[in-house]
């Protein structure tokens, strides 16, 4: 019974499984969804999230306009709030399947449900590098079982490419972390990379770009020489993507901003505030957007030529509005803050049955139930760890980080951004508590 067990545990550690059920479940999913039966309905014009229109457009406007996009604001100027806010990288991919297969969302999907699948043999990848075996195996079915990353999947939304940009920085981390002597410039080159990539497919992160250098700086023991040459390549790979998107812009639109998304976000959280939560976001929006197009207007400036100038205008309105409610701001963005880690979420995507279904909706309940619980556990064992307390820290910066940047929507599917760090938490806490056990039972 003992020798079968183990050959179970081994068994159940096995890469190659973890990644054929996390390929299964995204097929299976991908099929009983069926995005291929109309898909311009089912993927875009009806999608279950309204942002996905918003990529489409960008994606059509590179992909018509991508040598003189500036013309693209006169023939298309319903794609401007999109241009402003979305960053190129999800886009760009968009365009490029719609160049080489025909504008149909179905690619993105496919490709989506492939990158989904590489992102879990990049988890365990990592994980075990920092981790043993077992530790690695934990985080791996955590990813290939969880319900909100495949559902997303079948989504024009950037959640799968961000969650596999992220999972490049933990790679980027933990490959610096564990070889002995590490080549510290091309380590540091390879994680400003890497979170760029990530910021250019989702710019959320971009005020993170700046904690995670001083945090990566403090990743091992090193010399100040050192830790000046890893600074520096970090900046460096940041830079080697963010100046052409900067460039782009300022030849194309006038402007070195690299996006409007954050003003247009606390735009839209200020609305939610101001109409008590009671109206759809693109109504309470447009109160504030007209106040702001009309201070524009009356500086000299066009809000439909001179777009990137918006984020100013659009910052100034949000503020005056915070300033006369401060304390209906905290409220809902605190309210915010709480829905954000209390929700398990549920299937946006999957046929008539999968969006009814009982047992679809324990799924996601239990699997979060059971999440919390391994997240919990494992941070309170990896803080206590000073040698790999280092983890623990990276992972609560981010949680606190994108926390406060969700804002009083609180929507589950923003915490998908803080799950890749939580996952050498959780590895790295259940080896401790093995390594506990053992060693009490010697």
């Amino acid at each position: 019974m003992a020798t079968t067990l183990r050959r179970a545990m081994v068994w159940l550690q096995h890469p190659w499984l973890i990644v054929g059920v996390a390929l299964c479940l995204r097929v299976a999913w991908m099929v009983a969804y069926a995005p291929w039966d109309a898909p311009n309905e089912r993927l875009i014009s009806r999608a279950p999230n309204p942002d996905t229109g918003s990529y489409q457009e960008v994606a059509l406007v590179l992909l018509r306009y991508w040598n003189k996009p500036g013309q693209a604001i006169v023939e298309m100027p319903e794609a401007i709030d999109s241009i402003i806010i979305r960053a190129p990288g999800y886009p760009l991919v968009m365009a490029v399947l719609y160049a080489l297969l025909g504008v149909n969302p179905v690619w993105v999907v496919i490709v989506q449900v492939c990158a989904s699948v590489l992102n879990c043999a990049l988890v365990i990848a990592a994980l075990r590098r920092i981790s043993t075996p077992l530790g690695a195996a934990v985080g791996g079915w955590l990813f290939a079982l969880n319900p909100t990353l495949i559902d997303y999947t079948q989504l024009i939304l950037t959640e799968t490419l961000f969650v596999l940009g992220m999972t490049l920085v933990l790679y980027a981390f933990a490959q610096f972390r564990a070889q002995p002597n590490p080549a510290v410039w091309r380590a540091g080159v390879g994680s400003g990379v890497a979170l760029a990539l990530t910021t250019l497919i989702r710019p959320s992160p971009l005020w993170l770009i700046p904690v995670l250098g001083v945090l990566g700086v403090f990743a091992r023991p090193l010399s100040a020489q050192a830790r000046g040459i890893w600074l520096a390549g970090y900046l460096a790979g940041v830079l080697a993507l963010f100046v052409p998107w900067a460039a782009y812009n300022r030849v194309h639109y006038g402007s070195w901003r690299l996006t409007l998304a954050g003003e247009l976000y606390l735009l839209d959280m200020t609305g939610l505030v101001v109409t008590q939560m009671q109206q759809p976001i693109h109504q309470a929006r447009a109160m504030l957007e007209a106040e702001a197009f009309a201070r524009m207007r009356n500086d000299g400036l066009d809000p439909d030529r001179q777009i990137f100038e918006r984020g100013r205008y659009y910052r100034a309105v949000a503020l005056d509005y915070i300033q006369q409610h401060p304390n209906e701001f905290a409220y809902y963005w605190l309210r915010g803050m709480l829905f954000f880690w209390r929700s398990a979420g549920g299937p946006n995507t999957g046929n008539e049955w999968m969006m009814s279904s009982r047992a679809v909706r324990l799924w996601f309940q239990g699997y979060y139930f059971a999440y919390l619980v391994a997240l919990i556990t494992g941070l309170w064992l990896t803080i206590r760890t000073r040698r790999q307390r280092w983890w623990a820290i990276l992972f609560v910066l981010t949680a606190i980080y994108f926390t406060l940047s969700a804002g009083c929507s609180g929507n589950a599917r923003f915490r998908l951004q803080t799950f890749v760090f939580s996952l050498p938490v959780i590895a790295i806490g259940l080896d401790s508590a093995r390594q506990k056990r053992e060693s009490g039972q010697v």
